[in-house]
């Protein structure tokens, strides 16, 4: 289902009974609150869970400008990032802090972030386009209709209904992984 930020709020504003959109700048109503509104809204949702189509791995350039306290290396974070998870180097996780657009760490190759990005909206799965669909509603429900009640209900179903699913079915897309047991729990069962 490839989708654009447009048609995604399009979706929502017909949800609440207002007209769909071209575009965040063609004069209406609808189109000015949906372009207020939109990027805060899809960045909080890919934010809100660590969604493995919103996940990726990058190998991170140390730059030349040097920390001026404990660290010993800078390093550039992506330019899509939105959270950052974990930072690897040699496939073990290391310390580090974050400034910005960069880490400082102690290591300076082969340095790996694991990090929410954020994910153009056609590459969006549908489950989470359905879920942020009903949940976007909801923001346009106070601030297109400003009904109280719309939104509380939209809210609902998003958050007790479709986001469960949505995280559900994402949680599918990696290897299960084995729970560990020791030897007590072994012996218990």
């Amino acid at each position: 289902m490839a989708a654009s930020k447009f048609d995604i709020a399009s979706r929502a504003l017909v949800r609440i009974g207002a007209k769909p959109i071209a575009s965040f700048d063609d004069g209406t109503a609808e189109a000015i609150a949906a372009g207020r509104e939109y990027e805060a809204a899809a960045s909080g949702a890919l934010t809100m869970h660590r969604w493995r189509f919103a996940s990726d791995q990058q190998v991170l350039v140390a730059l030349e400008e040097t920390p001026h306290d404990v660290w010993a290396y800078a390093l550039q974070l992506p330019s899509d990032l939105l959270v950052l998870h974990t930072v690897r180097a040699g496939g073990v996780i290391v310390p580090y802090d974050r400034y910005g657009d960069k880490i400082f760490c102690d290591y300076r190759e082969d340095v790996v972030a694991s990090y929410t990005f954020r994910v153009p909206e056609y590459r969006w799965p549908p489950y989470f386009v359905d879920a942020f669909t009903v949940a976007f509603a909801a923001t346009m429900a106070m601030a297109v209709a400003s009904n109280v009640e719309m939104a509380r209900e939209l809210r609902e179903e998003a958050e007790k209904r479709l986001w469960p699913r949505a995280r559900f079915l994402d949680s599918e897309q990696q290897t299960t992984r084995r729970l560990f047991r020791s030897r007590l729990l072994a012996r218990r069962f």
